[in-house]
């Protein structure tokens, strides 16, 4: 895995594309839902808390970002999970709170 800082609303759209991906039609709102995330990351401070981790074939696997509350909030793509990157965006949000 390789791993990123928020970087662009390009990294934003790729955060939304895995939340519509792999989030049931039921759970799509669930927090952080799409309307969330566009406002959350909208903040610069939000943005400079948010790590986006790609396979490499380039899939988004995930990405985690520390919210204002410092609540850790992320999303892992279930067929790219693997122990090894679960560990790692924690440690990362962990260490971010």
């Amino acid at each position: 895995m390789i791993s990123h800082p928020y970087r662009s609303p390009a990294d934003l759209e790729a955060m939304i594309a895995l939340l519509k991906s792999v989030r049931p039609p039921e759970a799509i709102s669930d927090y952080p839902g799409i309307l969330d995330l566009r406002e959350l990351l909208s903040r610069p401070e939000t943005g400079a808390a948010a790590r986006l981790w790609q396979a490499r074939s380039g899939e988004l696997a995930g990405f985690a970002l520390v919210d204002p509350a410092n609540n850790l909030l992320f999303e892992i793509d279930p067929s790219l999970a693997t122990a090894e990157l679960e560990d790692e965006l924690v440690a990362w949000g962990v260490a971010r709170v």
